[in-house]
């Protein structure tokens, strides 16, 4: 496989992208529903061994469903603070369609490691793939991956934690370049509805 990285496998289609900035209090609010969420995923066994970096990846996730939210003006996104049980469907189902939404922090820091997204090795819907710029406080809204996609394009090589990676159930998406446009997920919305 040859080298993967935002310069080969992101950059090169980021045209498509739409952009989505944030306020201040915007990610106030994302950050302190983060806290609250965390506060109650230390009380799960699961969650007792986790990296240290819990706070950063539930406000990178939840800002990527806020940015699709607000690109398609629909609201779906869960504010409810429970068991990690509750919350294992796709992020959309509110409305009615099993799409997921996968989000990742930009690596914006010169010498940083390129991050992608984590995702199943097995998928079973399709998966909206977002980028958060903290130091912009903006989403890229990058596309949604088919199941087809989501288990062609993928590789465990990507997957920065070891222990993730020992797992082996998880694994990390590059297919950036097979990804449909943005517009593409309130398409899908309207045509799974019918």
């Amino acid at each position: 496989m040859t080298d993967i990285s935002y310069k080969t496998h992101i950059r090169p289609f980021s045209s498509s992208f739409e952009r989505i900035t944030f306020t201040d209090a915007q990610i106030k609010k994302a950050t302190q529903w983060a806290l609250e969420m965390e506060e109650q995923k230390l009380k799960e066994r699961s969650w007792q061994r986790d990296s240290g970096s819990m706070i950063k990846r539930l406000v990178t996730g939840i800002l990527g469903e806020l940015a699709l939210e607000q690109y398609l003006g629909m609201e779906f996104v869960d504010w409810s603070i429970g068991k990690t049980v509750d919350y294992e469907k796709p992020d959309l189902s509110a409305l009615g369609v099993d799409i997921g939404v996968k989000s990742v922090e930009f690596s914006e820091l010169p010498n940083s490691i390129d991050r992608f997204p984590i995702i199943l090795k097995q998928n079973t819907y399709p998966q909206a793939f977002t980028f958060y710029k903290p130091l912009q406080k903006t989403v890229f809204i990058c596309g949604l991956a088919t199941t087809d996609v989501l288990n062609t394009y993928q590789t465990a090589a990507l997957v920065l934690s070891p222990a993730l990676r020992a797992k082996g159930n998880k694994t990390a998406f590059y297919g950036f370049e097979q990804l449909l446009p943005p517009s593409s997920i309130s398409e899908y919305i309207q045509q799974s509805k019918k």
